[in-house]
């Protein structure tokens, strides 16, 4: 059964010129919105057959399960270095790529745990967009030398860049960190 609460306290208007939308307004109704959060919203019902579990064990496990979805549909995106594309011409091609597959998502499951004992909670679309923006560039001295430097970082890379420490692994690399 499919309830769309958020009429019932949110009023939209609309401003039409020929027939097309050309502005769009909203207003809540506080004292309805109250109501409906406290009657209806963040209540869920868990039943289950598995009585040797503590409650808080069941409220943990029912927790958890939205995690391993995500992983899911992570698996199942088009991201380059997940499943998809899988089109190798031999089965041993195609089991080469489904490790890689799982390794891939065995990896980002591991950063996810790391960033949340560090009490940072990220989306992994979120998370590779920060982590693909710190940039590595050569610079090339008028003498021929040459240093490998990772570039300036946003606050919310820095953050992710401390957490994971991201600094040991590049200067095991060899890179050299610049710092905000």
């Amino acid at each position: 059964m499919h309830h769309d609460r958020l009429k019932d306290f949110f009023v939209p208007t609309f401003q039409l010129r020929q027939g097309a939308v050309v502005a769009l307004s909203w207003q809540w109704d506080r004292r309805k919105k109250r109501e409906i959060k406290h009657r209806a919203f963040g209540k869920t019902v868990l039943f289950t057959d598995r009585q040797e579990l503590e409650p808080q064990r069941i409220v943990e496990a029912y927790r958890s399960q939205a995690r391993a979805e995500e992983m899911f549909r992570i698996s199942k995106s088009r991201r380059p270095g997940l499943w998809w594309p899988a089109s190798h011409g031999t089965d041993g091609k195609l089991q080469v790529h489904a490790l890689y597959c799982f390794l891939a998502m065995l990896m980002i499951r591991m950063v996810l745990l790391r960033l949340q004992e560090r009490h940072l909670s990220i989306g992994v679309d979120l998370l590779l967009e920060r982590l693909q923006g710190i940039e590595e560039a050569l610079v090339v001295y008028t003498n021929g030398a040459a240093q490998r430097v990772l570039t300036e970082r946003s606050p919310e890379q820095e953050e992710l860049f401390i957490s994971l420490d991201l600094e040991t692994l590049a200067q095991q690399l060899g890179n050299t960190v610049l710092n905000p």
